[in-house]
């Protein structure tokens, strides 16, 4: 079983040293019980923050949204084209920003 230190540690900021279910705090002496339950809310939390960075950022160089004037283009061009209704579902705007959403779900 891998231990998910990331969360551990962000559950438990005050632990310098895990071991045998415990976390450690050297300097006082401090032990605490791993809580599975708390660990599992930090892994939520920095999921959130992930997510929302990979949105904004995007994730590597070419991936991400492109930026709005870029979107707003091919909207245009999709409803030039009579890109609606169902047929929206195939323009250039919709498969684009449906690929990025695809790529990095909500969690």
């Amino acid at each position: 079983m891998s231990l998910d230190w990331e969360a551990i540690f962000t559950a438990y900021p005050e632990c310098t040293c895990v071991a045998n279910g415990k976390a450690f705090k050297h300097e006082e002496d401090i032990t605490s019980t791993l809580d599975q339950t708390k660990i599992d809310a930090a892994r939520v939390e920095l999921d959130k923050v992930k997510y929302k960075t990979e949105r904004v950022n995007g994730i590597g160089s070419t991936s991400g949204y492109p930026g709005w004037e870029e979107q707003m283009d091919m909207l245009y061009h999709d409803i030039a084209d009579g890109k609606l209704g169902v047929a929206a579902t195939t323009g250039s705007w919709f498969v684009g920003i449906t690929s990025v959403k695809n790529a990095i779900p909500k969690t």
